[in-house]
């Protein structure tokens, strides 16, 4: 996975270099796009060929302000659920 959320949430897949499977962009869709996804990128991994892919797999995105994002996600999330902790 490329580590953050993408900016569209729409799921791409990826083969960056030989053996090196990818899927990501699903993110914010609950468990069953990861269970479907991650299905998919088993297969994928397994042989099954690009023609057969849901999507076109091409390179990964690029995710504008990746590392301010993973930063920001890194101390929001924490703060929500202590948050969450304290209030009920």
């Amino acid at each position: 996975m490329a580590g953050a959320f993408t900016d569209d949430h729409m799921p791409w897949l990826a083969r960056p270099m030989r053996n090196v499977h990818m899927v990501g962009g699903f993110n914010g869709r609950g468990i069953g796009p990861g269970a479907y996804w991650g299905g998919i990128l088993a297969d994928w991994a397994m042989g099954l060929s690009d023609a057969d892919l849901p999507i076109p797999a091409g390179r990964p995105p690029h995710i504008r302000l990746r590392s301010a994002k993973r930063h920001i996600y890194s101390v929001a999330f924490p703060v929500w659920r202590l948050s969450e902790q304290l209030l009920r």
